[in-house]
């Protein structure tokens, strides 16, 4: 199930959450200087937050795009390396059938040329002598 989670795509999602993090602490960081601009002048303090959460949600979803892309392209990779290896592995089979059936017909051209020798030792041998040529 989580064979999808490789270093890489650790990397890029905490990545994609630390860009978030840091538009989460600049919010923070323009809504206190929102307070002190507040105190100072009237200020719309819900729309600095919404326009903080705003920016965090953009950069949540530009990580999500970016991770869900990466897997996406992880996933084809695999997909190809497996068929691939689906045929690496039918290749094999058929040169391991192939050696089968070379070794097959090894055997019986073996057994030819020795029933040959065979029939040559006796054609060498006169049987009406005994003797050999």
């Amino acid at each position: 199930m989580t064979e999808w989670l490789t270093p890489a795509v650790i990397t890029l999602l905490a990545g994609g959450l630390m860009s978030a993090l840091g538009v989460l602490v600049k919010a923070r960081i323009d809504l206190r200087k929102a307070k002190l601009d507040e105190e100072r002048q009237p200020v719309e303090l819900e729309n600095v937050f919404i326009g903080g959460a705003e920016k965090a949600v953009a950069a949540l979803q530009v990580a999500l795009d970016r991770a869900e892309s990466t897997i996406n392209r992880l996933e084809q990779a695999l997909t190809e390396r497996d068929q691939k290896l689906q045929e690496r592995d039918q290749r094999i089979a058929e040169l391991e059938l192939e050696v089968t059936r070379t070794l097959a017909r090894l055997a019986r051209l073996q057994e030819q040329c020795e029933k040959l020798q065979t029939r040559l030792a006796d054609l060498r041998v006169d049987p009406r002598e005994g003797e050999t040529f």
